[in-house]
């Protein structure tokens, strides 16, 4: 990108205008030749200074590199900005800055740049909240010696950087009725892979293997279609992100956020097929993947609390395609009693483990049909997640 110049005075330059008027008036109404030479002088100067800008110039070429551009939410990124010099006449010091969703984050001052070699400046950034956080613009500006004129401008490269809800490890996940006497996730996932048992359609999402794609239901929506397959042999785990707006959201729902990712990594590394579900209407289908685990860690990213449905209404669209062996893991807020009438019905017929993340210990129970029946474990902001899945997949075994 590149900047064009446009010299302004600055507020010192003003009051120098100014007193140069006055002078000169002044001069002309006491018949004072002094006063007269001083305005002149002084109004020479201020534009001695605007010329020597404008004579300079910002022929300037910025790139702007992130690395990593993405990242777990608590981990520092290393932002480098190189800056080339097109003109041969700039004799200034150059002062750059740079920002992160708004707020100054980077303000330095380069010597006179020589012409066409890069003088690069790098700086470290911690993301400290998930979310997509925007890099951008750049500002340059230039001073005259005296600071009565500048050059400021503002460049448009913004650049993005997808911060990751944080990731715990959990250890395990809990042994439920569809593992086999041995244990073997890994064996139940060989089975599953290499089973070709259709089962539906849905949309392509970035990170689906292409040879999935079905081209003839494709050419038929317009849209891109992918197969998804039978896997009978993975027991199947539903993750519910509890996303409505309530009062005080902004603590509970990034450790809901956090809480369903860590759940997610924790039941895809055993060996089950996993889904995550939002009730603001995110479904990132059913995958095993690897792969497909980071683009679903993309989207986490970018998740919002809105207005969405009922927890009773998500519970009973996300169990419709489960069986009596799968499990669903709800990351809540605050629960009220048509929450825990909606959980106890959810779980009545299959194994339901509820991770509170408003931190309340709630001393209603919630059915687990046959298989458990347990309250909610809490994730506080003194709580460690680890535990309360260590509590929930105890008492579920």
């Amino acid at each position: 990108m590149r900047g064009e110049e446009r010299p302004r005075l600055t507020r010192l330059g003003v009051l120098c205008c100014v007193a140069a008027v006055f002078a000169v008036v002044a001069g002309r109404a006491t018949s004072i030749t002094e006063y007269s030479i001083l305005g002149i002088g002084l109004g020479l100067l201020v534009l001695g200074a605007w010329l020597m800008l404008r004579w300079n110039g910002l022929d300037l070429e910025v790139d702007r590199t992130v690395q990593p551009q993405r990242l777990t939410a608590g981990e520092e990124c290393v932002v480098t900005l190189s800056v080339k010099n097109r003109s041969v006449k700039l004799r200034l010091p150059v002062e750059i800055t740079d920002q992160v969703d708004g707020e100054l984050v980077s303000h330095g001052l380069t010597p006179p740049l020589p012409q066409r070699q890069p003088v690069r400046d790098s700086y470290p950034v911690r993301a400290s909240r998930r979310g997509i956080a925007r890099f951008g613009p750049v500002g340059l500006s230039m001073t005259d010696p005296f600071g009565l004129a500048m050059i400021r401008r503002d460049l448009g490269q913004e650049a993005e950087m997808i911060v990751r809800p944080k990731v715990h490890q959990l250890g395990t996940s809990g042994r439920g009725a569809s593992d086999d006497d041995s244990g073997s996730s890994g064996r139940r996932r060989l089975i599953a892979t290499i089973t070709d048992d259709f089962d539906s359609l849905r949309e392509y999402v970035p990170g689906d293997d292409v040879r999935l794609v079905h081209w003839a239901s494709t050419a038929r929506t317009g849209t891109p279609m992918v197969r998804t397959h039978q896997q009978p042999w993975q027991r199947r785990t539903t993750v519910v992100l509890d996303a409505r707006r309530t009062a005080g959201a902004e603590d509970w729902f990034e450790r809901a956020v956090s809480a369903a990712a860590s759940v997610a990594d924790c039941c895809r590394s055993a060996g089950d097929t996993v889904r995550i579900v939002a009730s603001t209407g995110i479904d990132t289908g059913y995958f095993d993947d690897p792969h497909r685990l980071e683009t679903v860690l993309d989207q986490l990213a970018a998740v919002h609390t809105g207005t969405g449905t009922s927890l009773h209404h998500v519970l009973g669209a996300a169990g419709t395609t489960l069986q009596s062996q799968d499990r669903i893991v709800v990351c809540a807020g605050p629960l009220d009693d048509a929450d825990h009438h909606a959980l106890a019905i959810a779980g009545a017929s299959r194994p339901l483990l509820v991770i509170a993340c408003d931190g309340a210990r709630s001393p209603a129970l919630i059915g687990g049909g046959r298989r458990s029946t347990q309250a909610p474990a809490p994730f506080g902001p003194d709580d460690a997640l680890r535990d309360a899945w260590t509590t929930l997949t105890r008492n579920q075994s």
